[in-house]
């Protein structure tokens, strides 16, 4: 009998979302399901396939898709002021190419939440999929979750203005927690020991955003809040609270990453990963 609640935590990373896509198409192998699903960024683009249960629609998104489609450019940036090609991946792939089943999202019992930074407020904001309806969410919260800072531009929802979740919060370790889940699987895209050190960009961050001093702030704050996350999750797995999923090897598969020979490695070492830790996943979520 089940006496926790389980929440899965999707790290973002760019292209490195290629190792969550293994990841994931091996947890949907073996059947695995959780109450809540927090992605951020990539991880918000990858979470909403494995709600959907497509087996195999992020490799072809993370993996298979570079080697027919530009992700970063400046045709790109000229056409939309985003470098990232957000009308492909959001529109195109999900309404014709690589087709999103909306209707499995949206009846999923899985309470699943995208993770965006208001720029007002500098706090993450999360979405649940109820709160809007499976297009928009994919339209619109899932490119917003994905607006890097410097190379897309803020996406409008509501009220107020939301860049990339991972600007306030990159592993909502906390609010799963705080949400009830007391056992988690957490993949990270990062090798273990990673600390991520404080940005050279702050100038130029507070002349580009000085209209919005809490993000900047929480731009700033960024390095010391990633590695109190990483902390958590740590001390979470210690407990026997959490299973972590992370490579050992990233093939130096950078945020914008383009050779697929090297994203499919990544993959492969998610999948991998997974088939290798499945009974101390099992533990967790029964």
């Amino acid at each position: 009998m089940k006496n926790s609640k389980t929440g899965l935590i999707l790290e973002g990373g760019g292209m490195r979302g290629a190792f969550t896509s293994g990841v994931l198409d091996a947890l949907l192998k073996h059947e695995m399901s959780f109450d809540n699903v927090y992605g951020v960024s990539a991880g918000a683009s990858t979470g909403v396939s494995f709600i959907s249960r497509q087996f195999e629609r992020n490799k072809k998104v993370f993996v298979e898709g570079v080697d027919n489609y530009k992700y970063f450019s400046f045709k790109s940036f000229i056409k939309n002021k985003n470098f990232l090609n957000t009308e492909l991946l959001f529109d195109t792939y999900p309404n014709n190419l690589i087709p999103f089943d909306y209707e499995a999202f949206k009846n999923s019992p899985t309470k699943f939440f995208a993770v965006t930074t208001d720029c007002i407020t500098g706090k993450a904001a999360f979405f649940e999929k109820s709160s809007s309806d499976a297009k928009n969410f994919i339209m619109n919260i899932l490119p917003a979750s994905n607006s890097l800072p410097f190379i897309s531009p803020p996406v409008k929802i509501d009220n107020s203005f939301h860049l990339d979740g991972g600007l306030s919060c990159s592993i909502p370790i906390e609010k799963s927690l705080n949400d009830g889940c007391d056992k988690n699987l957490i993949v990270l895209t990062r090798e273990a020991g990673y600390i991520k050190t404080k940005s050279k960009l702050t100038r130029l961050t507070k002349s580009l955003y000085k209209k919005w001093p809490n993000l900047c702030q929480s731009i700033e704050n960024r390095p010391f809040e990633y590695n109190q996350e990483t902390k958590k999750c740590n001390t979470e797995m210690n407990k026997g609270n959490a299973v972590i999923i992370q490579p050992k090897d990233t093939f130096d598969v950078g945020r914008a990453e383009s050779d697929s020979t090297k994203l499919r490695k990544l993959y492969n070492h998610g999948f991998e990963l997974v088939e290798e830790k499945i009974e101390e996943i099992r533990k967790i979520t029964q």
